[in-house]
């Protein structure tokens, strides 16, 4: 007990690929108000007539996150972010890493990553004397995958137990399995590779 002592919150870190899966270039999500993340559950719940109360089935998890930063000048993600303020559901990759834990292969830290579909909202100037605000939401779309991430490289390394999500890999659990459907950006299945070519043209 003596030795016990809180993990405090910034001891998690985020980060977001805006590159691709084969060159990917992860930032941190840095300066953030809020970054709230729910597990929000995909359930059947039958109204089975023959017993006193039904049971709910839990299918999957579908995951999403909120999030309001500060904009800031030369940061590289919120310059991404105002470029691509106009547009719904990119596809991007989220990797969450537990610093105060090292990973399981050996490599950096404890981590976990998985395919989102990022929205932004348009920049936020509502506060008089504060900074412009850049919100919008993440809504997951893959499994998660659990690995090391390491700080210095940039570079997340998957265990090779890989999969942990609860989406599973064709989507029949979940909302949107690793199938990549993510909206109505004409980027809808084709994944990161696909909308980094498309936003090249």
């Amino acid at each position: 007990m003596a030795n016990e002592v809180p993990i405090w919150g910034n001891e998690l870190k985020d980060y977001i690929n805006i590159g691709t899966s084969e060159t990917p270039q992860w930032i941190e999500a840095t300066n953030l108000l809020s970054w709230s993340f729910s597990d929000d559950q995909k359930t059947y719940e039958p109204d089975y007539i023959d017993v006193a109360v039904s049971p709910t089935f839990v299918l999957g998890n579908k995951a999403s996150i909120e999030y309001e930063k500060d904009a800031y000048r030369e940061n590289e993600l919120d310059a991404w972010l105002v470029e691509h303020e106009d547009d719904t559901s990119i596809p991007v990759e989220v990797v969450r890493v537990r610093t105060w834990m090292q990973a399981a292969s050996g490599t950096g830290c404890s981590a976990k990553m998985a395919a989102f579909a990022l929205t932004p909202q348009q920049l936020d100037k509502n506060s008089s004397g504060e900074p412009v605000k850049l919100k919008g939401t993440l809504s997951k779309t893959g499994d998660w995958v659990r690995g090391g991430f390491d700080a210095s490289t940039l570079q997340f390394s998957p265990d090779e137990s890989g999969q942990t999500g609860s989406t599973g890999s064709t989507g029949q659990t979940g909302e949107t399995g690793s199938t990549g459907q993510t909206g109505d950006t004409g980027a809808t299945g084709q994944g990161l590779e696909a909308y980094s070519a498309k936003a090249v043209k």
